[in-house]
């Protein structure tokens, strides 16, 4: 085993270049006009509210009748947004089907 020093502002640049290198390959992997809606995890309510650009109150309401795919483990609510947008795609969901 071996024992590796570094600085604290080597350190920082050597985290902000790793960073920057996964962001400019992420961005090779999306194609254009999707950078700001894939590939990205939701941890709240709020955020979900955001990213469907409606109300808190209706993001739970369409949450809560499973026209929001989620993964809850205890207390703790992951929304994907490919999940989302793949459901809403193609009307997958409890309630997708047309009322007549």
């Amino acid at each position: 085993m071996f024992t590796i020093q570094i600085d604290e502002i080597r350190l920082a640049e050597v985290v902000r270049q790793a960073v920057k290198e996964q962001m400019e390959n992420r961005s090779d992997e999306v194609g254009p006009g999707e950078g700001d809606k894939k590939g990205i995890f939701l941890y709240s309510l709020k955020e979900l509210a955001d990213f469907l650009h409606c109300s808190t109150p209706t993001a739970q309401r369409m949450k809560n009748e499973g026209r929001i795919p989620y993964k809850q483990t205890g207390r703790k609510v992951i929304y994907d947004t490919d999940e989302i947008l793949r459901s809403m795609e193609h009307g997958t969901g409890k309630r997708s089907k047309l009322r007549k």
